[in-house]
């Protein structure tokens, strides 16, 4: 017992030097806030009910919808303190990337985050009906809602992910270092929640009830609940932080 509540300290003091001496963290090192747009690169590319399509952004905002449009689209918007600093000289040849293998399609921006100075990113896309969505992100705020597929995986090393599923599907499966995860669903379609936080909170909330998870220690929390014999099966694991499933009616 003691031994895992060490491993929970152990882990936040990680996590806290991660932030801190990482990307991640955005800090002013030019003049003023990101406010001058410096690239706003725009893509439409083919998907299909057999495609699996990954995601990979950079971190910043991330928000992904559903869309009847037969081909899918990204946008993004990159903003910098000026345009002459050396944020806008690192992003101004920033562009959008499709790679394409049979029924695998991913989409990525050509630059690895290099710049560790003052900037925002926001990424949209619209996706029409997948048979799998895999998003990957450092860190950030992803935000998903009105995807149809059979699966749908989302990665992050830090930050929030909130998630609506309002259409059946087989899999949701979130997993993050540090952050918190918010999956809101309805009833009629959840068939089962297993869901695990090492440190923070993890519940479920259904009827107007919360149902908190079981506590092995006092660092983290665990449940897992069979809503339905079918359904769409809800995992979310989170190192360091909270889970909260909203099941609605």
């Amino acid at each position: 017992m003691g031994k895992k509540l060490i491993n929970g300290i152990v882990l936040l003091l990680i996590i806290s030097v991660f932030f801190l001496f990482s990307g991640c963290v955005f800090t002013a090192t030019e003049q003023g806030e990101p406010v001058e747009v410096v690239k706003n690169p725009q893509i439409k590319f083919g998907v299909d009910k057999y495609t699996e399509l990954t995601v990979k952004a950079i971190p910043g905002l991330l928000v992904i919808r559903g869309t009847d449009d037969k081909e899918a689209s990204a946008s993004m918007e990159i903003k910098c303190p000026s345009a002459a600093g050396e944020c806008a000289k690192h992003f101004r040849t920033l562009e959008f990337e499709t790679i394409l293998r049979t029924d695998k399609v991913t989409i990525r921006p050509t630059k690895r985050l290099g710049f560790k100075g003052d900037r925002s990113a926001a990424t949209v896309l619209y996706v029409p009906p997948v048979k799998r969505l895999i998003v990957q992100m450092n860190a950030g705020e992803t935000k998903i809602s009105g995807v149809e597929a059979e699966n749908i995986s989302v990665s992050m090393k830090a930050g929030d992910m909130n998630i609506i599923i309002d259409k059946e599907i087989t899999l949701l499966d979130c997993n993050l270092t540090t952050g918190n995860i918010n999956v809101t669903i309805p009833e009629n379609i959840v068939g089962e929640v297993d869901i695990d936080s090492n440190v923070g909170d993890a519940f479920i909330k259904r009827d107007g009830n919360t149902e908190n998870a079981s506590r092995s220690l006092l660092v983290g929390a665990q449940s897992r609940r069979l809503i339905s014999d079918k359904g769409t099966i809800v995992r979310a694991d989170v190192q360091v932080g909270d889970i909260e499933i909203n099941i609605t009616k």
